[in-house]
């Protein structure tokens, strides 16, 4: 049975509420093919790709489970980054750190960077011997200071999650007791509340 197209509408609502679905009835909209066609072509993409990885998902992880267009993505994500871990070749490096005296307490740290104007690769303890004998009766002293700013947001508000984790870590009692802490302190600020209010 053919259907008019014309005689077909869609309706568009972004809450579920009475007022809101009149609202959307009261301003149907002619049904938009190219919308109509990219639902079509994501529908196409996630069952040609699922039909692919949910074969693995069930044999690997758990039977049921199905992949689509956005699971392939991510899967392929994780081997590249795994393929990367493999491929990866560690290399030993050694770093130079001095505690230097400016004449007044305390000591301070100071890094090698640069040896002869040159930046430095330490890759053995050998270098790294040459290195400390050339440089332990070097003159040190201060080319430049850069005094900078740094910005540093306050931490969140603590979250009932966020509450119980450094409780249940530092203490012996169960995670419900800041909680119940927090109900006794809430309970207590009204009663004060109400007491003022009078």
């Amino acid at each position: 049975m053919a259907i008019d197209p014309k005689k077909i509408f869609r309706v568009t609502f972004n809450e579920i509420t009475p007022k809101a679905i009149r609202a959307a009835f009261d301003k149907p909209r002619q049904v938009d093919t190219n919308l109509v066609d990219a639902q079509q072509a994501r529908r196409g993409a996630r069952s040609h790709r699922g039909y692919k990885v949910s074969p693995l998902l069930w044999n690997k992880v758990r039977r049921g489970l199905s992949a689509g267009r956005v699971q392939t993505v991510a899967l392929r994500l994780i081997v590249e980054r795994e393929q990367q871990i493999r491929a990866f070749i560690p290399q030993e490096y050694w770093t130079i750190h001095a505690m230097l005296d400016a004449g007044k307490p305390p000591l301070f740290e100071a890094k090698l960077f640069k040896h002869k104007g040159e930046d430095i690769a330490v890759s053995n303890q050998e270098s790294a011997d040459k290195i400390v004998a050339a440089v332990s009766k070097a003159k040190w002293q201060v080319a430049s200071v850069a005094q900078k700013e740094k910005k540093r947001n306050p931490p969140p508000p603590f979250t009932t999650s966020k509450l119980q984790q450094p409780h249940t870590i530092g203490c012996v009692s169960p995670p419900s007791a800041p909680c119940r802490s927090r109900r006794n302190s809430m309970k207590a600020w009204s009663s004060v509340t109400k007491v003022r209010s009078r």
